[in-house]
């Protein structure tokens, strides 16, 4: 059986709306746990899809927000949307975002401070979403994304691609 849904109250947050997750929550050492959402108009700007990091304390009862993963002002990198993200072995979480840019490239980053702050996001050589992370027995990061025909080229399929480097390279 299943609790009743409850919908994440977003007062006091900085953006209106969250959509997601994309991908799973992450317990974090702590017992916390991490949910990777996309948050809509961020800081009143209508045009700002931001990759956005909530934590309960609490078993998922409440949920606050802990930090922002990547935003876009404007809209002017293309959105980051449905982010995934992993805890390493070393502590470090690592992020893949859904990009609508140019490129329609998956953007990565991470944070080494438990998800409060993240380092600039960068476009990766990966193109489709979304993106779903985990790590290996190995150590290595397994990046699994949905290639969809007519948008991200033929053939259509899921792919995978690895990181030996904490997510530095893919």
């Amino acid at each position: 059986t299943w609790s009743e849904p409850s919908f994440i109250e977003t007062k006091g947050m900085p953006f209106t709306d969250t959509e997601g997750p994309a991908d799973a929550p992450v317990e974090m050492p702590d017992g916390s746990i991490l949910m990777p959402v996309m948050g809509y108009n961020v800081r009143g700007d209508i045009k700002n899809q931001a990759a956005v990091l909530l934590k309960s304390t609490d078993q998922g009862k409440t949920w606050t927000h802990w930090s922002t993963i990547a935003e876009d002002p404007g809209n002017r990198l293309g959105h980051f949307q449905e982010p995934a993200i992993v805890l390493a072995k070393s502590g470090r979480l690592i992020a893949a975002m859904r990009n609508d840019g140019p490129a329609k490239a998956i953007w990565t980053n991470y944070s080494d401070d438990q998800g409060k702050t993240w380092s600039t996001p960068k476009e990766s050589p990966m193109v489709g979403h979304p993106a779903d992370l985990i790590q290996l027995s190995d150590g290595r990061i397994l990046c699994t994304y949905g290639i969809r025909p007519g948008s991200h080229g033929d053939p259509g399929g899921i792919r995978a691609t690895f990181s030996t480097d904490n997510g530095m390279t893919w």
